[in-house]
């Protein structure tokens, strides 16, 4: 029964749902492939170590961060320049 089958897949002409299976079988397993298999795994590694890190928080309070660092540096330059000047 088994050959029967076969026969009629192979004189069958392929649907467009099975070439799209076809191929992308084929697709699957270039990703086996270790050329391709590597960089991939550290793409998702480093991406998942990205997501952990918590950078997107850092990135939402990264502007009052940086106004509040900058802020306390610009006093402190005025402070010691006035110091400066009222020692001349």
């Amino acid at each position: 029964m088994n050959k029967t089958l076969k026969e009629k897949a192979n004189k069958e002409p392929l649907t467009a749902v099975d070439s799209f299976v076809k191929s992308f079988r084929n697709k699957l397993l270039h990703l086996k492939r270790p050329e391709v298999l590597k960089p991939f795994l550290i793409i998702m590694l480093l991406s998942i170590v990205q997501q952990f890190s918590g950078m997107s928080i850092l990135r939402a309070y990264v502007v009052k961060i940086f106004a509040k660092i900058f802020q306390d540096n610009q006093t402190d330059q005025l402070d010691q320049e006035s110091d400066i000047v009222g020692k001349l």
